[in-house]
């Protein structure tokens, strides 16, 4: 995981299949510290878990799924681009398949991040084995 700086240092800490997340936030106004932690999992199969590839953007599974069912088009790829970026790969496949991922790729690409180059040569290898249309 990659945190990204909210005016603090995050700290991850392990507990089985739960990750917890703790922020340290400094209160500008009050001059004290603040901490909010935001437990993660692993369980994908628990709707009211919050998956670990979503630590900088806490929802359900339950929401989670929700969004990507009622989202517009744009709001779809941005959802499904933070999963391919962040989610190990084999965990990508509970939220979409290969075939939208290829349908899609060009409006996928600028959520990717450093991912980008790994999903491109999957794609570019299953085409080449007629796994997917060109």
């Amino acid at each position: 995981m990659r945190p990204q700086m909210l005016s603090g240092t995050p700290v991850f800490l392990s507990v089985g299949p739960i990750l917890i997340q703790t922020f340290r936030v400094v209160c500008s106004t009050l001059n004290k510290e603040v901490r909010m932690s935001v437990p993660l999992t692993t369980d994908l199969d628990d709707p009211s878990a919050i998956p670990y590839f979503l630590w900088d953007e806490p929802m359900t599974m339950a929401q989670l799924r929700e969004r990507l069912r009622t989202a517009s088009p744009p709001e779809r790829c941005r959802l499904l681009g933070k999963i391919l970026r962040e989610a190990r790969d084999t965990d990508v496949w509970r939220f979409t398949t290969p075939e939208e991922i290829n349908r899609i790729w060009p409006h996928l690409v600028p959520h990717l991040g450093l991912r980008r180059g790994f999903w491109r040569l999957l794609l570019e290898i299953w085409r080449e084995e007629k796994l997917l249309d060109p």
